[in-house]
């Protein structure tokens, strides 16, 4: 029966995705980078990115489960670990999926927070991985906001959805946090004129 709910869930993702009208604006699909988005952004992402050859790295936990499954069936390749939980093997992990010529996914505040907020060991992984860091911001017209630590996001279908890239080099924390803010700001600026 759980695997019949999964499946469900997955089609119900797929098409519900379908229905967004997404616009990438500075498309950085397709090259080796490191994308950076808030936890509660990554709703289209899965859907945008999927089958494009990207590593992500996804909390131990087990209330993880069925984001692995759907990352899976969507094409990512999963690591499991974070910056509190299995951190050492998440990172370890994470670099051989570069070697591998993969691209990376992060959300530098997950995965328990606190929100919107750039960790020092998510920049410490930044360094550690040396490929070009791409920071996405991300807005949609109308979402639901589910109440978690995140206040998680998801896009009302046939919503309007603006996905924005900026490839950017921070030297510290402080400015990766401002190039995160900045992105999702911009996304907001440019979704107020769809």
């Amino acid at each position: 029966m759980r695997k019949l709910l999964e499946g469900l869930l997955l089609i119900i993702y797929y098409f519900w995705s379908k229905t967004l009208r997404i616009r990438i604006i500075n498309d950085k699909r397709g090259a080796q980078f490191f994308y950076l988005f808030w936890h509660a952004k990554f709703f289209p992402l899965i859907y945008t990115h999927r089958k494009k050859g990207i590593g992500i790295l996804v909390s131990q936990h087990e209330d993880a489960g069925l984001l692995v499954k759907t990352l899976k069936k969507f094409g990512f390749y999963v690591v499991r670990g974070s910056s509190t939980r299995g951190g050492v093997k998440g990172a370890i992990g994470l670099k051989e999926v570069v070697k591998k010529g993969y691209s990376i996914a992060l959300t530098p505040d997950g995965p328990k927070g606190p929100r919107n907020i750039f960790k020092k060991t998510s920049f410490k992984l930044l360094n550690l991985l040396n490929i070009k860091p791409v920071f996405i911001g991300i807005a949609c017209k109308k979402v639901v906001r589910v109440s978690s630590w995140d206040r998680f996001e998801i896009p009302l279908p046939f919503t309007g959805c603006i996905i924005y890239m900026k490839e950017a080099t921070p030297t510290c924390v402080e400015e990766a946090q401002k190039i995160l803010e900045n992105v999702n700001n911009t996304a907001e600026r440019l979704l107020n004129g769809i």
